[in-house]
C-alpha cells in the first residue's frame, strides 16, 4: 500500500512517497522538486533555491541515496552585425543548467546540462537598426533533455544544517551568446526540472539519539547524506 502527501507552496511542489521495495526490511522514501527558469539576456543567469526534507530516522537506519534529475531546455538566440562591413562570421547561442547542494559556485555541483546551436552566416552591412532581424543578422532555436541519476553512500560524506527548511539545493541556468566582435545579440531560453531524493533505509535498525543529543546519520532532524566520491551518473 503506498500512501501519498501533496505539499504546494510557490514554485516548488513537494511530493512525499513511502513504499515497500523489494527487498525484505528495506523502505524507501522519495521527495519530488520541480523548477521552471528563464532567461531573456546574454550572459545573465535565473536562480532558485529548493530544500530538500531530511531523512526519517522513525523508519530506519539510512543506508543510501540516490538522487534522479531530468531537465528540459529550449530556446532561441539571434544576433546582428554592427558593423558597416559585409562579413560571414560562426555564431550560436545555448544554455547551461546546473544544480549545486548548497549556493551557486559550491564545489558540490550535482550535474549540469547544455543545449544550443551554431553555425557559419553570411552577414550584411549594420541596417542601423538593431532588432536582430533582416540580412545584417543571424537567428536559431535550440532544445535539450538529460536525465542522470547520482548514487552516495552512507557514513562518508554527511551534510549537516541548522535551517528547518533541510538542505538547500541551488537550480541555475545561464544563457550565453557566442558572437564575434562587432556583434550584439539577445537570447530567450527556458528549463523545466525534476528532482526526486530516495532516501533508503534499512528498517531492521531504528536510529538513536547519541550521548548529548549530537547530529549523526541515525538522528532525527534535517540531516542529509551525500557522497561527492561515490557518484554514478547514468549513461
Amino acid at each position: 500500500m503506498k500512501t501519498m502527501q501533496h505539499i504546494s507552496f510557490g514554485s516548488l511542489c513537494c511530493a512525499l512517497l513511502l513504499a515497500g521495495s523489494a527487498s525484505a526490511g528495506e523502505q524507501i522514501s522519495s521527495h519530488e522538486l520541480t523548477s521552471s527558469l528563464d532567461v531573456n539576456k546574454p550572459g545573465s543567469r535565473a536562480s532558485e533555491v529548493l530544500f530538500v526534507p531530511g531523512f526519517d530516522p522513525a523508519l530506519g537506519t539510512l543506508t543510501g541515496v540516490a538522487v534522479e534529475v531530468e531537465v528540459g531546455m529550449d530556446g532561441t538566440w539571434a544576433v546582428e552585425n554592427m558593423t558597416d562591413k559585409e562579413r560571414v562570421e560562426a555564431v550560436g547561442g545555448g544554455s547551461r543548467f546546473s544544480v549545486f547542494l548548497g549556493p551557486i559556485g559550491s564545489k558540490r555541483k550535482l550535474m549540469s546540462s547544455t543545449a544550443g546551436s551554431q553555425g557559419v552566416s553570411n552577414f550584411a552591412p549594420f541596417d542601423g537598426v538593431f532588432d536582430c532581424r533582416g540580412s545584417s543578422s543571424a537567428h536559431n532555436s535550440f532544445t535539450g533533455q538529460k536525465s542522470q541519476t547520482i548514487k552516495f553512500e552512507p557514513n562518508s560524506f554527511w551534510v549537516k544544517t541548522d535551517n528547518p527548511n533541510g538542505a538547500s539545493l541551488t537550480l541555475s541556468l545561464l544563457g550565453q551568446l557566442l558572437p564575434q566582435e562587432g556583434m550584439s545579440g539577445c537570447i530567450q531560453t527556458d528549463a523545466k526540472a525534476t528532482i526526486r531524493i530516495n532516501y533508503h533505509y534499512d528498517d531492521g535498525a531504528k536510529g538513536e539519539l547519541i550521548e548529548g543529543g549530537l547530529l549523526t546519520s541515525s538522528t532525527p532532524g534535517p540531516i542529509h547524506a551525500w557522497r561527492e566520491e561515490c557518484e554514478t551518473p547514468s549513461a
